[in-house]
């Protein structure tokens, strides 16, 4: 493939009168990379396919790629779509766009024909020591999430859960539903002075589709090697919170139904929030 050919796909792709496997749009990339394009002619390229700064802002691109976005695994977005990846992480309107076309669960089922309904993308989060906590990543936005860039001028709030919390905030929530089980996972998390989070797990409904805190078992992993640091039934945790240090750690609810009533799993990752420790 030579650069005019790569111009061309790109192009093609860009103007969406193409479908061009993703692959071959890496390639045509990797290829005029490679043969050094100036940022002059970089420019005029953009110009000519109407992507300069003042026709399209990065939130229209997002919008019009999102679906093909939303449908691809998360190492291949970070390969592939960098610059998007690292939009959609800090824009909300946009990370809104991405978990309305998301599923929020993967069905698995396991050997004993149980199913358990897998959260599709890690909640990640930020501690500091100052005693507050930060969204990092794509995962399903937190209730009342603020955002991260100079994107506010095309914020719209949809609901009251959008309101923004001021920064600096000591706690997140999100409000995990499934329309499947017809109940809500509800989880808190909030950092100490320490940098260390407290987690709760609430499991809600509007009918009795949820199952009580003492028919449900929780286990938390450390994600890195499977091994358990916490069990116990989920009633015992009601009262006084998980206390959680930095790593990845895999939440799991287990119904003692579990033959009727799914049980969740819930990827969390806390990690230091180095930008604050340097202040």
């Amino acid at each position: 493939m030579n650069p005019p050919e790569a111009r061309e796909i790109i192009a093609g792709y860009l103007s969406g009168l193409r479908r061009i496997p993703f692959e071959e749009l890496e390639r045509a990339c990797s290829v005029l990379e490679t043969a050094g394009r100036a940022d002059g002619t970089l420019r005029e390229f953009r110009h000519d396919l109407g992507l300069t700064r003042r026709d399209l802002s990065v939130c229209d691109v997002f919008g019009g790629r999102a679906a093909e976005f939303a449908d691809l695994p998360r190492a291949a977005r970070e390969r592939l779509f960098p610059e998007l990846t690292k939009h959609v992480e800090a824009c909300r309107p946009c990370r809104r766009v991405l978990w309305d076309l998301k599923p929020l669960w993967e069905i698995v089922t396991t050997a004993a024909r149980a199913r358990c309904h897998v959260l599709t993308e890690p909640i990640r989060l930020a501690l500091s020591r100052k005693g507050t906590v930060e969204e990092r990543g794509s995962g399903f936005p937190s209730l009342g999430a603020v955002m991260a860039v100079a994107c506010a001028a095309e914020m719209t709030l949809h609901a009251p859960e959008e309101l923004a919390v001021p920064p600096g905030s000591r706690r997140k929530e999100w409000l995990l539903k499934d329309d499947e089980a017809e109940c809500s996972v509800r989880l808190i998390v909030e950092v100490s002075d320490s940098a260390q989070a407290t987690l709760r797990c609430v499991l809600e409904s509007a009918t009795d589709a949820a199952p009580r805190p003492d028919q449900v078992r929780i286990e938390i992993r450390r994600a890195r090697n499977n091994s358990l640091f916490l069990a116990g039934p989920l009633s015992n945790f009601q009262a006084d919170p998980i206390v959680l240090a930095l790593d990845a750690w895999v939440i799991k609810l287990i119904p003692n139904d579990a033959q009727r009533i799914p049980s969740w799993e819930i990827p969390l990752q806390l990690e230091p929030n180095e930008e604050t420790e340097d202040d």
